[in-house]
């Protein structure tokens, strides 16, 4: 969401005032040119001063019940005049109201003030007080419009303005009690302010709408001081009055300003040309974990990782030069937590001086979606990939088979009708039985295509293991040790039994091969786990099953683990990292537990051993249980 450069300009520049705003401990957080130049310091000097660094001591305590006793009370002051010190050391008469700002849980977390110099005004009153022939030459030549009136309400003096915007002439009004036309709502609470005055309390400021002499309603400010004889009654009212329209205007948009950047659910932050925060909004105080004073005592390198200070200057001029500029970078919230986001910076002048207003948006649901699309494609095309080579494999092995059955079939007849001692009879006796090697061969091919025979019964996961583990032994080549742990009371499983031996002795002999000739050890171990779909979504086969129970078996060693590239291309079939290998060992695996309906999830870093974990879907059925089963370990797999 873009802000019109045209809104963030009404900030300030409609304001003819001097505006500051501080945090409840006094600091100066922002504030306008006329501020500056009221008090002669510049913007940086004062963003590091607190207000009362050019307060004179004698108003501290005075403005401090004026914060305790009205501001945090309803939520503003009256209007109030105090002194402030100029840098040359000047002190000046101001007049000022101080409004409190609360964040999205109603806690004050600063005040906000539009601050005017009124030593000319000061000058002014002096000047009535010494002489009313001085006074009128003062008066007419003021902007404001000015009016004398007895405790009755009969004028005794206007000036020009006066007359010219109330539409009135001179003579209309003095020696005649007349008051200006007030908006409705308004008049009680003139007449209600103007019976405050008293010896004690002789200026009284009031804000209230009034018609002009062409009819246009206009916020006025009437600043009321009374003068009393000496018993202490009133005997004139002295009226100087200011169209404040603009400025209301001004306030207005501000505050609307900051409500719209408070709904919106994007961070907002305000910066200037050294990458310090001026504003955020509550959206960014919300995300990033941190209080509104908190950013304010920030720039863009403590939210955003990948800002580079380095880089600034060169970043700021091309702001400056395109005007707008969109990329994706990260936050980092008080925690530490990292998340994505979506910048959109907008560069405005204001004052002579360069400012960015930075919107960020949070990607993360969108980046994970696209990972998962990503991830999706991946599987689909590799699915595909695997399909095809399957039809190809499976094609391969069944013509192979037929051949291999009639050499087979040919062989034997033929060594059946030769006589015992015939030379040719050894001859054919090896060609039968390096055809028959052949076969296992066939069989982990048709495996893998899923069209090997296989008749699934319900089985007992440790039972096979026990049945065969002198043969899972005997398939280790080399020094490395087998260790079995088996877990006590497994549920039952639909499983070939023959099939889950050949994944079994496959996944051995290839912990023994990833030993080398050296010694290591491989441990088999059994279980059972519930596992969720963000845990099944780690298969490396392209098919994942629903949610469930599962009984696993789990093959580990202490090899050389595997790279990257080796995992990605583990289950394409001929695919081997050793030498002499046919590559289909761990697609018959792929085969066999997909036929299964199982998962397989694998960890494998290179120097540091390799672990396979199959999962097979447990057996629910209550007639599956021999006996009352403790509850499943929870899933250990890293």
């Amino acid at each position: 969401m873009g802000i019109p450069e045209d809104v963030l300009r009404n900030l300030y520049e409609n304001m003819m005032d001097a505006f500051a705003g501080v945090d409840m401990s006094g600091r100066i957080m922002m504030c306008n040119g006329i501020f500056c130049d009221m008090l002669g310091y510049s913007r940086e000097e004062l963003l590091s001063m607190s207000y009362t660094d050019f307060t004179p001591e004698v108003w501290h305590q005075i403005e401090a019940d004026i914060v305790r006793e009205q501001v945090l009370v309803r939520g503003y002051s009256d209007i109030y005049e105090k002194e402030y010190r100029r840098r040359d050391g000047v002190i000046f008469p101001v007049e000022l109201r101080t409004c409190l700002h609360r964040d999205t849980t109603g806690t004050p977390s600063g005040m906000w003030a539009i601050v005017r110099d009124i030593s000319e005004r000061k000058r002014l009153e002096e000047a009535l007080r010494d002489s009313e022939e001085r006074y009128r030459a003062v008066v007419e030549d003021q902007t404001e419009v000015i009016c004398r009136f007895l405790a009755d309400g009969t004028i005794i003096f206007v000036n020009d303005v006066f007359c010219r915007f109330f539409g009135k002439t001179r003579e209309e009004l003095v020696g005649n009690k007349w008051q200006p036309k007030a908006f409705e709502p308004d008049v009680l609470l003139v007449e209600e302010k103007l019976r405050e005055l008293s010896p004690e309390n002789p200026l009284i400021v009031i804000e209230n709408r009034a018609y002009s002499g062409l009819g246009h309603l206009h916020w006025m400010q009437f600043v009321n001081r009374g003068f009393f004889d000496q018993e202490g009654k009133l005997v004139e009212i002295q009226s100087v009055g200011r169209d404040i329209t603009e400025r209301r205007r001004a306030e207005q948009h501000l505050a609307l300003l900051i409500f719209a950047l408070n709904k919106v659910h994007e961070e907002a932050y305000l910066f200037d040309d050294t990458a310090n925060l001026l504003y955020v909004n509550e959206e960014a105080c919300r995300a990033l974990a941190y209080s509104h004073e908190e950013l304010l005592g920030f720039c863009l390198a403590d939210i955003n990782s990948g800002f580079q200070p380095e880089k600034w200057p060169e970043q700021w001029r091309k702001l400056v030069n395109q005007g707008v500029l969109t990329c994706e970078s990260n936050h980092q919230t008080r925690d530490g937590h990292e998340y994505p986001v979506e910048v959109n910076i907008s560069f405005f002048e204001y004052d002579g001086s360069g400012y960015g207003l930075y919107l960020a948006r949070d990607i993360t649901g969108r980046k994970r979606a696209e990972e998962e699309r990503l991830e999706t494609e991946r599987r689909l095309q590799q699915a595909k990939k695997m399909e095809s080579l399957g039809v190809l494999v499976g094609g391969i092995a069944h013509e192979f088979n037929n051949r291999l059955m009639v050499i087979l079939g040919n062989l034997n007849l033929a060594l059946k009708k030769l006589p015992a001692g015939s030379e040719v009879r050894d001859w054919l006796s090896r060609a039968e039985l390096a055809s028959q090697r052949a076969v296992p061969l066939i069989r982990q091919m048709l495996a893998y295509a899923g069209k090997g025979l296989h008749l699934q019964t319900e089985s007992d996961l440790n039972g096979i293991i026990f049945e065969y583990a002198d043969l899972f032994r005997s398939s280790i080549v080399g020094s490395s040790t087998l260790t079995i742990h088996t877990a006590p009371a497994l549920p039952t499983i639909h499983a070939d039994r023959e099939q889950i031996q050949q994944v079994i002795i496959n996944l051995i002999t290839n912990a023994a091969e990833a030993m080398n000739t050296a010694p290591g050890e491989i441990t088999l171990s059994t279980g059972v786990m519930d596992c969720d779909q963000t845990l099944l979504a780690r298969n490396i086969i392209d098919e994942i099953p629903p949610p469930g129970r599962f009984v696993y078996l789990e093959v580990s060693d202490t090899g050389c683990g595997m790279d990257e590239e080796t995992k990605r291309r583990l289950l394409e079939p001929f695919f081997t990292t050793k030498f002499p290998g046919r590559g289909l060992g761990m697609s018959a695996v792929m085969g066999i537990v997909r036929m299964h309906r199982g998962v397989i999830l694998l960890e494998s870093k290179p120097g540091g051993g390799t672990t396979f974990r199959v999962l097979l879907p447990a057996n629910t059925s209550a007639e599956s249980s021999q006996e009352v089963r403790p509850e499943p370990t929870k899933p250990d797999y890293p």
